[in-house]
C-alpha cells in the first residue's frame, strides 16, 4: 500500500510547472473519461430507443401491408411481404400466424450478420433481443398475429465502431491539450524564474540590477514594480549616504512624492515647492520660492489671500475647496488640505498644504447633473411608466405616465412603500408577488410578465406588462430598484380577438374544425380515463347546393348563418356546435349516451326540416343527414372517430338523405375505410401513369354504318401490372372528389389515341364526363387546350354525361354542351330513364344521342315493363330528332327486340367487349369495307377482358 505522506512530500518537492502539468493531466484524463462514458451510455440508450422505434414502425407497417392479403387469404403474398421485410438490416425474423394456426416465417440467415465488436463488449452493452406481437384486426375480426424480432448485432457493431473513433479523437484531443498547456505553462513561468534569480542577486547587494520586461502583462507589471523598487531603494540609499540627516531625508520624500506639497511662512510667502507642484502649476521652484502665494490666486479672488494669512496664524488644520491659476492661465479646481508647520523647537513657523486636482471630478459632477436632468426629461417623455425606489422599496420617483396609470402624484407617493400604490393580480384575481422583493432579494432583473392586472387607485383593473431591475452604483452595490410597466389593453384585446378567430368560423361564429377536433380529443381522453360516455354528431346539409346554384353564394352564406343560429338553440350550453367546412357541421354532446344522442340528432333533423329560408322571391326547404357516433371507453383518436362519423353520415345519405344514422356496421365501416385506402392508390396511379383506356364498340342496329363508334372505358393497373376492377376504385374517387382528375386523364389518353389513329377510317370516340367535372368552371378551357394541343378533330369526339349529373348541373351543362357543339363535338345523355324528370329536362339539353339505361334493356325481352320503357324512350328521342343507343345488350334475343322497336344503336358484350386501341387498330387494318355481321364474342376475347365478367361495365369506366 502506498505511503500517503511520501506522496504529499513528493508533491511538495515538485516545481510549480510540474504541479500544474500533473493536475492538468489528471483533470483532462478525468474529464475525457467522463465524456467518453456519458457518450457511450447515450449511444447505447440511443440504439436501444432506435431498435424499439424500428420494431414498432416495422410492426405497424407490416400489419397495414398484410391487411389486404390476409383478408383474401393470399399466403403467397403474405410470404412475399415477410421475405421483403427481413431484407431490412435490423430485422432478424418475422412470423405470421392466422386464426387457423397457419404459420408463415421469414428469417435472416445468421451468416449475414457478423459481430465485429468483442464478445465482452456485446455482453456489457446488455442490449436484449427486441420482439413484439400485434394482432391484425379489420372490422372487429382477427386475421392472425404478426411477430417481429429485431436483430441487435448491427446496433452493437455500430456502437463499437463509433466508440473506437470517438476514443481515438478523445485521446488525440487530450494529448494535444496537455502538450499545449505544458508549452503555455513553461513560457508563462520563465519570466518568474528570471525574477527569482534577480531578487536573489539584489539581496546579495547588486542594487544596480535591472530586468528586461517579458512574459504576460501581469508578469511584466511585476518586473516593472521590481525595477521601480530597486531604483527607489538605490536612490534612497544614495540619498541617505549623501545627506545623513533627517531633514534631508524628508526633503527627498517630499520631492519624490507625486502629490503637490507647498509650504508657506506666517506671511503667506512660499518657502518650499516640490516637483509634483511644478507639474500641477507649471512653475519651477526657483520661480515661486520667496514670492507670496497670492500669485497662484485667480485675479478676482486675490482678496482671499488676507483671509488665508489670518487662518495660517491661527494654526488650525483644515480642508477646503478653492480655485487656483496655473502659469499658462488655466483655472484649476483644487481640494486643499492644510496643517500647521513647526520647527524643531515646536514653534509655529508656517503652513504645509497638500493639493488634489478635482477639476475633472467637478466637470464630471456637472455632466452628471446635466445627465440626470436629461434622464428626467427622457423619463417624462417615454410612453412607459417608470417607478424608482430605494433599497427598502420606498418610492423615489414616478414619471408622468406612472402617475396617470397609478392615479398617484409623485409628491403624494414619495416615501411610501411600493406595495401601497402598485398592486397586481392575475386574471383569476389572485395577488401577484411584489417585484420589489424578488428584485432586491435576488439582485437580478425580473422578466416581463404579461398576465398581470394593475389595481389602480380608483379600483379599476388594467392589463399591464411589467419588469423590474436593481439599480447599482459604480461599485456594483444595489442602491435601489426601477420598475417599468405599460398599458397593454389594446394588445390584449387584439390577442383575444385573434385567439377567437383562430378557433371560430368567421361566417357563422361557430367553433371551427380545428377547435372542434381539440375539444373532441378532450372528450376522447375523458371517456378513456374517467369511463364517461359522450357522442359526436356529423351533419351534412341536403339540397344546399341548390340554394348556391340558384341564388349565388351570398344566399348560401346567409342560409348557413341563419341555420347556425337555429341549431345553436337546440343544444345545451355544455355542448359544442361547429362548422367543419362548407355545408358540414359537427356537434359534441358531453356526458350523453347513444340513445339520448339519437334523440338530440332527430330533434336537430326536425329543426332543419322545419326551417324555411327566404331569399328575395324564393323560399327553400332543406334537409340534413346526420351520423351519430358514441365516444366510449376505448382509446381512439380524432381521425378514427371523425372517419366513423363521416361514414355514418354517408350511410344516411345513401339511404335517402334527411335521416339520422348511427355508426355503421362493421361491413359498411370496412367499406368506407377501404375507399379511403383507394384514395392514395388512385393518386399513385395518376402520378405513375398506370391508367389506360379500353374501347367498346357502339354498333348500328340496322346495319347503316356511318363510321366506327367506340366508347372509351377507363382501366387501372396495380403495382404488379394487373388490371383493377373499376368498381374497386370508382366509388372511392366519387366519394373523395377525385373524378375531375380522372376525367381529365381520360380526355388526355383518348386524344392521344386519336392522334395516333391518323389516317384511319372515320372513328368517333365517346368520352364520359362526371357530374363533378360538369360543375368545374375550368373544364371548357381545358378541353379547348387539349383539342389544340393534340390536333384532334372535334367532329370525331362525343362527350357522354349521365342524366342525373346533367340535371344536377343543368345551367353549366347547357353552357358546356352548346360551346362544344359549336366546335363540332357531339353529346350523348347517358343512363337515360334513371332520373325522375327525364322527359322534362330533355327539352333543355341539346344532345345528339340518348343512351337508354341498361337496367331496362337487359331484361326487356322477358319483362314487358322494361320493354315499354325502352319503347317510350326511343319514341320520345326520335320525336325530338335524337338518336338512341341501348346499353347492356348481352344476347341475340335482346338485339332482335331492339331492331324491331327501331332503336338506332346497340352496345354490350354481345357486340364486343372493351379492348385496347392497339387491338382495335389491328382489326380495322384487316377489315373489309363491308360492315361486319353482328356476332357474339369469341372465347379469346372473353379471356382478354375477363375483368368485365366480374362486374358490370360502369359508363365511362
Amino acid at each position: 500500500m502506498l505511503n500517503l505522506s511520501s506522496l504529499f512530500k513528493a508533491g511538495r518537492d515538485l516545481s510549480l510547472a510540474a504541479r500544474i502539468k500533473l493536475v492538468s493531466g489528471v483533470v483532462l484524463t478525468l474529464v475525457g473519461c467522463t465524456i467518453f462514458t456519458l457518450d457511450l451510455r447515450n449511444e447505447i440508450s440511443f440504439q436501444r430507443d432506435k431498435l424499439a422505434q424500428s420494431l414498432q414502425y416495422e410492426l405497424d407497417f407490416l400489419a397495414q401491408a398484410l391487411t389486404e392479403p390476409v383478408i383474401t387469404g393470399d399466403y403467397a403474398a403474405v410470404q412475399q411481404l415477410l421475405n421483403k421485410g427481413v431484407e431490412q438490416p435490423a430485422i432478424h425474423s418475422i412470423a405470421w400466424t392466422d386464426s387457423e394456426n397457419h404459420l408463415q416465417i421469414a428469417d435472416t440467415p445468421q451468416s449475414d450478420v457478423v459481430l465485429t465488436a468483442p464478445a465482452w463488449f456485446a455482453h456489457w452493452t446488455n442490449i436484449p433481443q427486441y420482439s413484439e406481437n400485434k394482432d391484425i384486426i379489420v372490422g372487429g375480426e382477427n386475421y392472425g398475429r404478426l411477430r417481429v424480432e429485431i436483430a441487435t448485432t448491427p446496433a452493437i457493431n455500430q456502437i463499437w465502431e463509433k466508440m473506437l473513433g470517438k476514443l481515438c479523437i478523445l485521446l488525440l484531443g487530450i494529448g494535444s491539450l496537455f502538450a499545449l498547456l505544458g508549452t503555455l505553462v513553461s513560457n508563462g513561468l520563465r519570466p518568474l524564474y528570471v525574477l527569482q534569480k534577480a531578487a536573489h542577486q539584489f539581496g546579495q547587494g547588486d542594487h544596480a540590477l535591472r530586468i528586461q520586461a517579458s512574459g504576460p502583462p501581469e508578469m511584466q507589471a511585476c518586473i516593472h514594480a521590481f525595477n521601480n523598487m530597486a531604483a527607489n531603494i538605490e536612490r534612497l540609499l544614495g540619498s541617505l549616504r549623501d545627506s545623513g540627516s533627517r531633514n534631508r531625508l524628508l526633503a527627498v520624500i517630499v520631492e519624490q512624492s507625486n502629490v503637490p506639497i507647498i509650504t508657506v511662512d506666517l506671511d503667506g510667502i512660499i518657502t518650499s515647492w516640490n516637483t509634483a507642484a511644478s507639474m500641477l502649476y507649471g512653475y519651477g521652484a526657483e520661480d515661486v520660492i520667496g514670492r507670496p502665494a497670492s500669485m497662484l490666486y485667480h485675479p478676482e479672488l486675490v482678496h482671499e489671500f488676507k483671509d488665508n494669512v489670518a487662518r495660517i496664524q491661527q494654526a488650525q488644520p483644515t480642508t477646503f475647496e478653492a480655485h487656483r491659476r496655473t502659469r499658462d492661465g488655466r483655472l484649476l479646481h483644487l481640494s486643499i488640505s492644510v496643517s500647521p508647520l513647526y520647527d524643531e523647537n515646536n514653534r509655529h513657523i508656517g503652513e504645509i498644504s497638500i493639493s488634489r486636482d478635482i477639476t475633472r471630478q467637478k466637470r464630471a459632477e456637472e455632466a452628471l447633473d446635466k445627465e440626470k436632468e436629461r434622464a428626467q426629461v427622457t423619463l417624462a417623455s417615454i410612453a412607459d411608466a417608470v417607478v424608482t425606489t430605494d433599497t427598502d422599496g420606498n418610492i423615489d420617483y414616478l414619471n408622468p405616465v406612472a402617475e396617470k396609470l397609478l392615479g398617484w402624484r409623485t409628491d403624494e407617493a414619495y416615501g411610501r412603500a411600493l406595495g401601497e400604490i402598485f398592486q397586481c393580480v392575475d386574471e383569476a384575481g389572485a395577488s401577484i408577488p411584489s417585484p420589489i422583493e424578488q428584485t432586491l432579494h435576488q439582485h437580478q432583473q425580473i422578466e416581463v410578465r404579461g398576465d398581470a392586472l394593475l389595481v389602480q387607485r380608483d379600483g379599476a383593473r388594467l392589463p399591464i406588462e411589467h419588469s423590474a431591475a436593481p439599480i447599482s452604483d459604480h461599485e456594483g452595490e444595489v442602491i435601489g430598484m426601477v420598475l417599468v410597466f405599460r398599458d397593454v389593453s389594446e394588445s390584449h384585446d387584439m390577442a383575444r380577438q385573434l385567439s377567437w378567430q383562430a378557433s371560430h368560423d368567421a361566417l357563422t361564429s361557430l367553433v371551427n374544425r380545428r377547435e372542434f377536433e381539440r375539444r373532441l380529443e378532450t372528450l376522447i381522453h375523458s371517456a378513456h380515463e374517467q369511463d364517461r360516455q359522450h357522442a359526436l354528431l356529423y351533419m351534412d346539409l341536403d339540397q344546399f347546393k341548390v340554394v348556391n346554384d340558384t341564388c349565388g353564394h351570398g344566399a348560401g352564406d346567409e342560409l348557413l348563418r341563419q341555420l347556425s343560429a337555429v341549431l345553436n338553440t337546440r343544444i345545451r350550453s355544455a355542448d359544442t356546435l361547429a362548422r367543419l367546412g362548407g355545408d358540414e357541421f359537427g356537434v359534441l354532446l358531453a356526458d350523453c349516451p347513444l340513445n339520448k344522442a339519437m334523440e338530440v340528432a332527430e330533434a336537430l333533423r326536425e329543426s332543419v326540416a322545419d326551417f324555411r329560408f327566404a331569399w328575395q322571391d324564393k323560399i327553400f326547404a332543406i334537409g340534413v343527414s346526420i351520423g351519430v357516433v358514441p365516444i366510449v371507453g376505448q382509446r381512439e383518436n380524432n381521425t378514427d372517430v371523425m372517419g366513423v362519423a363521416d361514414a355514418a353520415c354517408y350511410a344516411a345519405k345513401d339511404k335517402g338523405r334527411n335521416q339520422v344514422q348511427a355508426s355503421p356496421n362493421t361491413r359498411e365501416l370496412t367499406q368506407r375505410r377501404g375507399e379511403m385506402l383507394w384514395v392514395s392508390r388512385i393518386n399513385s396511379a395518376l402520378e405513375q401513369n398506370r391508367f389506360l383506356l379500353h374501347y367498346q364498340r357502339i354498333v348500328p342496329v340496322h346495319g347503316d354504318d356511318d363510321g366506327l363508334h367506340f366508347e372509351a372505358l377507363l382501366r387501372m393497373r396495380d403495382q404488379d401490372g394487373n388490371l383493377v376492377s373499376p368498381m374497386s376504385f370508382i366509388p372511392a374517387a366519387e366519394r373523395y372528389n377525385l373524378m375531375r382528375g380522372l376525367d381529365r386523364r381520360v380526355v388526355t389518353l383518348a386524344f392521344e389515341e386519336c392522334r395516333k389513329l391518323g389516317s384511319m377510317p372515320s372513328i368517333m370516340i365517346s368520352i364520359n364526363l362526371s357530374g363533378d367535372s360538369l360543375s368545374d368552371p375550368t373544364l371548357l378551357d381545358f378541353l379547348k387546350r387539349q383539342f389544340a394541343e393534340f390536333g384532334v378533330d372535334p367532329r370525331g369526339i362525343c362527350f357522354e354525361v349521365t342524366e342525373t349529373a346533367a340535371i344536377a348541373n343543368l345551367e353549366l351543362a347547357n353552357i358546356l354542351i352548346r360551346e362544344l357543339k359549336a366546335m363540332g363535338c357531339r353529346f350523348s345523355l347517358d343512363d337515360f330513364g334513371s332520373g325522375l324528370s327525364s322527359f322534362g329536362y330533355l327539352k333543355n339539353l341539346p344532345v345528339n344521342y340518348l343512351k337508354i339505361d341498361g337496367s331496362f334493356v337487359r331484361d326487356m325481352a322477358r319483362d314487358p315493363t322494361d320493354a315499354a320503357m325502352v319503347v317510350a324512350i326511343n319514341n320520345i328521342g326520335h320525336v325530338m330528332g335524337i338518336k338512341t343507343i341501348a346499353e347492356w345488350v348481352e344476347n341475340q334475343e335482346t338485339l332482335d327486340a331492339l331492331r324491331s322497336i327501331g332503336v338506332d344503336y346497340a352496345q354490350g358484350y354481345l357486340l364486343g367487349r372493351p379492348q385496347p386501341m392497339e387491338t382495335i387498330r389491328n382489326e380495322i387494318m384487316h377489315a373489309t369495307a363491308a360492315p361486319q355481321p353482328l356476332k357474339s364474342p369469341s372465347p379469346e376475347s372473353q379471356r382478354e377482358e375477363n375483368l368485365a365478367d366480374e362486374t358490370p361495365i360502369i359508363p365511362g369506366f
